[in-house]
C-alpha cells in the first residue's frame, strides 16, 4: 500500500508541473535509456502521468518511453528485458507492469482491441476508440507479420509485406479511419520476358526482376520484346570465355608459346569467344551453349563451357592451352556442379587440367586440349542464389497496367 501511495503522490507532483522538466526518482523509471525498435504509437503530452495512462490504455502496450524536454511518450510493444535499449538524454523509461493498476482509471481492465485506445471519458465506464488497423487481416499467405500490433490510421504497407513471394498487390493497401485496410488483390508479377512484355508495350529490352512460378526473384536480360518471342540472358560482369585456342607451342622443350599463323588457324578451325551474356532455358534453368546474340568472337565462335587446342599432341611435356571459363558472380545464380557435366573430345588424346570450381559454385574454369581436341559441358544446370541478391534498383520490377 506504502508504494502505491508514494508513487501517485510522486506523479502527481510531476503532473502538476507541465514542463515535467524535473522527473521524481521513480523506482519504476530508468533515466537516460530509450527502448529502441519497438514502438507501435507515438504521443504528445507534457505530463508523464498521462504517458502511464496511455499506455495503460493500450492493451499492446508493454512499455513506454517518455522524453522530458518537450512530452514525447512513445508506447510499445516490447518490455525492457525483450528489447535493444539505447543511451537518450532527458528519456525515461519503463515497463508499464510496475505501475498501479488504479492509474488506468475506468480502463484498469479493459478488452480493447491491440487496434484501439480505451477511452475512459465516457459517462458508462469507457468505450474502444480506433486508432489502426491489426496485421490479422491484411499480412496474409506466407509472408510473416510485422512485429507490430497494428498500423496506425492512413499508413500504407509496403506491397512486399501483403501478399506472398511473387505477387504484388493490386492496390495500395491503406488503413481506414474504421479499422479495416482497402481492397486489393493479389497479382502475380511475370513468370518471364513474354509475360513481362504482356504486361505493357513500355517495357523494351532491359534487365527486369522475374518470378520463375514458385520461385525467388532472379535478376535476368530481357532481349526481343519487340518481337513475338523474347527471350531470357543471365548478364555476365566477369571475363566469360570459351575457345580453341589460336596459340600454340614453339618450342615443346621449352614450352614457348606464339600465335599461329592464319592459314593454320583458319584449317584447323581456331577461335575464341568472349561472353557478355548467356542465353538461358527458363523452364529448367539450363544454359543455352550454342547463342553467341551477346558475344565477341576472334576467328570461329565457340560454344560456351568448352576448351580445346592444337598445341599439345600427346607427347608434350607442355600444359594444354585451351581453356574455358564461367563466372556468375553477382548474378541471381550459380552453377549446379552435380546436375551439370562435361566430357572429353577424345579419351585417348584429349587432357583436362586445372579443374576449378569455387567454393559457392559461381566460378568454374578448366584447362583442356590435346591434338586438336579437348572438353566441353553437355550440360550446364543453374539454380537460384538463395543467399545473395543483386542490387533492387539494378533490374526494373514489372507491373501489369
Amino acid at each position: 500500500m506504502f508504494f502505491v501511495i508514494c508513487s501517485i503522490f510522486l506523479i502527481r507532483q510531476c503532473a502538476s508541473d507541465m514542463t515535467c522538466s524535473k522527473i521524481p526518482n521513480l523506482e519504476q523509471v530508468t533515466k537516460n535509456e530509450r527502448l529502441q525498435n519497438s514502438t507501435f504509437l507515438e504521443l504528445v503530452d507534457k505530463s508523464l502521468l498521462r504517458c502511464v495512462q496511455y499506455c495503460f490504455q493500450s492493451a499492446a502496450c508493454q512499455s513506454f518511453n517518455f522524453q522530458q524536454s518537450y512530452g514525447f511518450c512513445e508506447l510499445n510493444f516490447k518490455s525492457r528485458i525483450d528489447s535493444s535499449i539505447e543511451v537518450a538524454q532527458n528519456f525515461v523509461t519503463s515497463d508499464i507492469i510496475l505501475w498501479p493498476e488504479r492509474l488506468a482509471g475506468p480502463c484498469w481492465n479493459h478488452n480493447c482491441p491491440n487496434n484501439t485506445l480505451c477511452d475512459s471519458t465516457d459517462s458508462l465506464g469507457f468505450k474502444c476508440v480506433v486508432i489502426g488497423c491489426t496485421n490479422d487481416s491484411i499480412f496474409i499467405n506466407s509472408v510473416p507479420s510485422y512485429q507490430f500490433p497494428f498500423w496506425s490510421t492512413g499508413h500504407e504497407v509496403p506491397r512486399e509485406r501483403v501478399c506472398e513471394t511473387g505477387f504484388y498487390p493490386s492496390n495500395p493497401v491503406i488503413c481506414q479511419s474504421n479499422g479495416t485496410w482497402s481492397n486489393f488483390q493479389c497479382i502475380p508479377y511475370p513468370s518471364s520476358c513474354i509475360e513481362v512484355q504482356q504486361c505493357s508495350s513500355a517495357y523494351g529490352d532491359d534487365e527486369y526482376w522475374i518470378f520463375p512460378e514458385g520461385r525467388s526473384k532472379v535478376k535476368l536480360y530481357c532481349y526481343g520484346m519487340d518481337t513475338s518471342s523474347p527471350e531470357e540472358f543471365i548478364t555476365l560482369h566477369f571475363p566469360n570465355s570459351a575457345e580453341k585456342s589460336y596459340y600454340v607451342y614453339e618450342n615443346h622443350s621449352s614450352c614457348s608459346v606464339v600465335k599461329a599463323n592464319d592459314t593454320y588457324i583458319t584449317d584447323n578451325n581456331m577461335g575464341k569467344s568472349i561472353f557478355h551474356k548467356v542465353k538461358l532455358t527458363l523452364h529448367n534453368l539450363k544454359i543455352y551453349r550454342q547463342d553467341h546474340t551477346f558475344a565477341n568472337s576472334s576467328y570461329l565462335a565457340y560454344a560456351y563451357g568448352s576448351a580445346r587446342d592444337c598445341a599439345t599432341p600427346a607427347s608434350s611435356p607442355c600444359p594444354v592451352l585451351g581453356k574455358m571459363v564461367m563466372d556468375f558472380r553477382l548474378t541471381s545464380f550459380y552453377i549446379d556442379s552435380i546436375r551439370s557435366s562435361w566430357a572429353l573430345t577424345s579419351s585417348a588424346t584429349s587432357v583436362e587440367q586445372n579443374v576449378t570450381y569455387s567454393s559457392n559454385r559461381q566460378t568454374f574454369s578448366m584447362n583442356c586440349g590435346g591434338d586438336c581436341g579437348g572438353c566441353f559441358f553437355n550440360n550446364i544446370q543453374m539454380e537460384i542464389n538463395e543467399i545473395y541478391e543483386p542490387e533492387t534498383n539494378s533490374a526494373v520490377l514489372p507491373q501489369c497496367v
